[in-house]
Formats: C-alpha cells, sequence, structure tokens
C-alpha cells in the first residue's frame, strides 16, 4: 500500500489556504524570544513593510544561522526546502522574491 502525504499552509492571521510556492514563512526574534509566522504573500509583504520602518532604527547586532523548512503543499516526496526570512536580513530581502534552494 502507498501512502502519500500532502501539507497545506494557511495564513496565520486571516487563514486563507497558502497555494503552493507561495506565501512567506517567516522567523523573527523580539527581546530574545523566536517567532515564525506562515503569511500569504499580501500579508507577508504588510509584514515587511511594517517591520522595514523599525529595522532602519535599529542596530544590527549580528547575524543567524538559518533554519530550513519544507515548502508548502509538496508531498514528502517532492518537498522542496527554502530558508526562512529573519529580521536581521528583512530590509535587504523585502523588495526581492523568496529564493528557492535547490532540491
Amino acid at each position: 500500500m502507498a501512502r502519500k502525504t500532502v501539507v497545506e499552509l494557511d495564513d496565520d492571521l486571516d487563514g486563507t489556504v497558502i497555494e503552493a510556492g507561495e506565501g512567506e514563512h517567516i522567523t523573527f526574534s523580539v527581546n530574545g524570544v523566536d517567532y515564525e509566522i506562515d503569511l500569504e504573500t499580501k500579508n507577508a509583504r504588510e509584514f515587511l513593510k511594517t517591520m522595514d520602518f523599525y529595522i532602519e532604527h535599529a542596530t544590527k547586532i549580528g547575524s543567524r544561522r538559518r533554519r530550513r523548512t519544507a515548502k508548502a503543499g509538496l508531498t514528502d516526496g517532492q518537498a522542496r526546502r527554502e530558508e526562512p526570512l529573519f529580521v536581521s536580513n528583512l530590509v535587504a530581502r523585502s523588495g526581492r522574491p523568496r529564493r528557492e534552494a535547490a532540491d
């Protein structure tokens, strides 16, 4: 018997289903606490735009090692990996589409 597992991601703000290859998985830290959130493209842009304001006024104290997460909507056998965003590099990345890592 074959088994197929499908992962479906929902926008953490409004519950919208995030289609494969769309949206963002964003990780960030505030006061030493790490957070992650899955957002559809429009909400991700709004989040990044809001964070840009604060990042422009903040002092960068270092960068973090990037963790990898599974891409939404793919079966286990097809899952490609991608790098999440971190607050420390949101300004540099906010105007560019997501990079996808090689299989």
